[in-house]
């Protein structure tokens, strides 16, 4: 899915190759550029320097640079291949490096999205335009005590900064003190415990209940989520009008192999009827209409999403990057009783070498 960000401007072949998929991009005709930007409403004129249009026009492309800043327009300049004067370092504090790959970009999906989001940092503005000051409340329910490091770490490591975490014990036998006590250590994380004959629909609907901020966002116990995975989440929401955000193309870590695998590669970027019930994040106030199942055993998140569905909203996954389904050894530990075997027959094998975070993590 392209961004939304109309761009317009002066591009040689091999730049608006590189940009063609990244944005809404239009190529100005210097005999007609008044009327170009009228007509498109550019949010952002690129100049590139390997460009001939703008070398032997200066004058025009100047008084194209006025009007530009005279409409509140985003004016970028890429310098291809070139020194970046002394002079242009002292008079700007917005520079910065943007590799250009022609073949890395149009060949590997994966380059595809890190270049995106490197374009998106460069130009100073978000597909997303989400405010830093958004809140996210992070609810992770768990039967394992042994997995406590692994729910703290997966939310500490959390970059957005405006988030609280809501833990839910679903097991009787649970020491809730040694939770709260790791707890206090930090701001802004609760402690609850469930009864565990509850299922985990009841778990999470408690969660919402306890929520103070307009996202929800379902973290499994027992995965890996890269320190930018609720900023991605967050952003998600702002390059689409969707409900309910995650991942529906996502990695898959098998321990006892040591082998990453994807899952649904081409589903990234676009508006899906389902998404990965570890990966969700939903608006708030979808729970006024819809609640988890309390009344069923398994199949928690597809059901919530199905009644979702039902009700009219709508679902967008975000690309395959900073998250981990992780498959260890037992198969009793798994919720998804799938095996193996099964999993990676439908999957794509990548290579690792065992060290699948900095394989997923951007």
């Amino acid at each position: 899915m392209k961004d939304k960000t109309r761009v317009s401007g002066f591009l040689d072949p091999f730049s608006l190759e590189c940009f063609r998929d990244l944005c809404d991009l239009h190529q100005i005709d210097l005999k007609s550029w008044r009327q170009h930007i009228a007509d498109v409403q550019p949010d952002i004129l690129l100049v590139v320097s390997a460009s001939k249009d703008w070398k032997s026009n200066k004058n025009k492309l100047l008084r194209i640079l006025e009007h530009c800043k005279n409409n509140g327009m985003e004016t970028v300049f890429i310098s291809v291949n070139h020194k970046i004067s002394d002079r242009i370092k002292e008079v700007s504090t917005r520079i910065y490096d943007l590799p250009m790959n022609y073949k890395t970009v149009q060949q590997d999906p994966s380059a595809i999205s890190l270049y995106k989001k490197r374009v998106q940092q460069f130009i100073g503005r978000q597909l997303a335009e989400q405010k830093e000051n958004e809140a996210v409340s992070v609810i992770t329910c768990t039967k394992r005590e042994h997995l406590i490091e692994n729910v703290f770490a997966n939310y500490i490591r959390q970059e957005w900064a405006a988030k609280e975490l809501i833990i839910i014990l679903n097991n009787n036998e649970m020491d809730i003190s040694k939770w709260k006590e790791k707890a206090a250590t930090y701001e802004g994380i609760t402690v609850y415990q469930v009864p565990e004959d509850q299922n985990l629909g009841a778990c999470l609907n408690f969660g919402v209940s306890r929520a103070k901020y307009d996202y929800i966002a379902k973290l499994d116990d027992d995965d890996y989520y890269a320190p930018f995975y609720l900023t991605d989440m967050m952003h998600a929401f702002g390059e689409s009008d969707a409900d309910i955000v995650g991942k529906r193309a996502f990695f898959i870590y098998f321990e006892r192999k040591k082998c990453l695998a994807l899952k649904y590669p081409d589903r990234q970027n676009r508006y899906v009827s389902h998404l990965a019930g570890a990966t969700l994040v939903v608006k708030k106030n979808v729970f006024d209409h819809v609640t988890f199942r309390t009344d069923i055993v398994v199949g928690s998140d597809s059901l919530f999403l199905k009644d979702c569905r039902e009700q009219g909203f709508r679902f967008f996954a975000a690309d395959k990057f900073n998250y981990t389904c992780i498959r260890r050894p037992k198969f009793h530990e798994h919720t998804w009783k799938v095996k193996d075997k099964e999993l990676l027959h439908k999957c794509l094998i990548m290579n690792c070498d065992g060290d699948y975070q900095s394989c997923v993590t951007i």
